[in-house]
């Protein structure tokens, strides 16, 4: 009885030593991340706004430009979204570079 009690107590042990070790690379993984993640955002949001601004240039320039219907609208509406989602992006960035919990939810 007495020597099943010392060997799951160490069991255990060594369980929470591995669990202590993994959560300090864990830690360490996100802090990297945390670093990291700002110029991510920032950079996928300055390319989604671009996209959705030269969307719009080339939709208008082309056929769909030249007559005002549903598809002109369709399709100005995509670029529009696209735009929204970078702008919304890049105010995510100043969130993430100050560690604001909003900005990790968005």
């Amino acid at each position: 009885m007495r020597m099943s009690l010392l060997r799951g107590r160490l069991q255990l042990d060594v369980c929470r030593s591995i669990v202590q070790v993994s959560d300090q690379k864990v830690r360490l993984w996100m802090r990297e991340l945390i670093q990291y993640l700002p110029t991510a955002a920032f950079c996928v949001g300055a390319w989604v706004f671009i996209n959705g601004v030269l969307h719009d240039i080339f939709i208008l320039l082309s056929d769909h430009g030249k007559r005002y219907d549903r598809d002109l609208l369709r399709s100005l509406m995509d670029g529009h979204i696209l735009i929204t989602c970078g702008a919304v992006q890049m105010i995510v960035f100043r969130g993430l570079r100050a560690i604001e919990p909003w900005a990790l939810r968005v």
